[in-house]
C-alpha cells in the first residue's frame, strides 16, 4: 500500500480541487431545493451522486483508451453534456414555480409524491452524468493517475 501512497494523496486533492469549485450540480441542488424544498434537494443530491458512477463505469471499462485513439468521441460527449447544461439553463431561467418552498409556512410540510422524488433524482443524476467537468476530470486526470 505504501508504493500508492503519493498517487492517492495526489488523486485526493485533485479532487478536492475540482469539488470546491462550484459547477452545475451545485446550482442544480440549490435550484431544487430552493423551489421544490429539502426532500427535492436531497434526491437531486443522490441522483448526482449516482450519475458519477457513471463516469467511474466507462473509466474502469477503459473508455479514456477509446476517447484518446477516437478523438470525435470526446467532441461528441462534451456536445451532449453541453446541450444538456443549456436545456437546464434555459428552463431554470424561463419556469417558474406555481409554489416556491420558501412561501411556505413552518407547518405546512412541502407535497411529496414518488412523482417529485423521481424527477429531483433524474435531474441530479443527468447533470452529473452529463457534465462536461465532470467528464473532463474523469478522463483526463482519474484516467490517467489511475
Amino acid at each position: 500500500m505504501p508504493s500508492y501512497a503519493g498517487e492517492f494523496l495526489s488523486l485526493a486533492l485533485i479532487h478536492f480541487l475540482a469539488v470546491v469549485a462550484p459547477g452545475p450540480d451545485f446550482a442544480v441542488t440549490v435550484r431544487q431545493s430552493l423551489v421544490f424544498g429539502r426532500r427535492a434537494g436531497i434526491y437531486t443530491a443522490i441522483g448526482i451522486g449516482a450519475g458519477i458512477s457513471v463516469h467511474v463505469l466507462y473509466t474502469l471499462l477503459g473508455f479514456g483508451a477509446l476517447i484518446h485513439t477516437i478523438p470525435w468521441l470526446m467532441h461528441a460527449a462534451e456536445l451532449l453534456g453541453s446541450a444538456y447544461l443549456l436545456y437546464l439553463g434555459w428552463n431554470f431561467t424561463t419556469h417558474t414555480s406555481p409554489t416556491p418552498a420558501i412561501e411556505q409556512t413552518a407547518t405546512e410540510p412541502p407535497p411529496h409524491n414518488k412523482q417529485m422524488a423521481l424527477r429531483s433524482f433524474s435531474i441530479g443524476f443527468f447533470t452529473n452524468s452529463t457534465n462536461p467537468k465532470a467528464t473532463l476530470f474523469f478522463l483526463a486526470i482519474f484516467t490517467t493517475i489511475v
